[in-house]
């Protein structure tokens, strides 16, 4: 691995965290994003006044989705973490 990417693991760790080492903000940041990028829908969204699919809409979430991913990969979020961040996020969607 290349002393860029190493830095660059290093510094995402530093801002979002580890799996159980995380603190409450790091937490609730991981949460934010997580339903804002739509980590756990599909990225398809359906133009509520025309009722088909709008794809630029589409091309947006996936462009969200395509970020939340990364830092998943950064920080090496596994599939149960992930879960369970989108898990909290949801039952805090009020």
């Amino acid at each position: 691995m290349s002393r860029f990417i190493l830095r660059r693991t290093h510094a995402f760790r530093a801002v979002f965290g580890l799996p159980g080492e995380r603190t409450r903000d790091q937490e609730v940041v991981l949460k934010a994003l997580a339903e804002f990028c739509r980590a756990n829908r599909s990225s398809v969204i359906v133009s509520p006044v025309h009722k088909q699919i709008d794809p630029l809409a589409t091309c947006v979430a996936e462009g969200r989705r395509e970020v939340f991913n990364r830092i998943s990969q950064f920080i090496h979020l596994d599939q149960d973490e992930l879960i369970r961040i989108i898990n909290e996020a949801e039952k805090h969607d009020d």
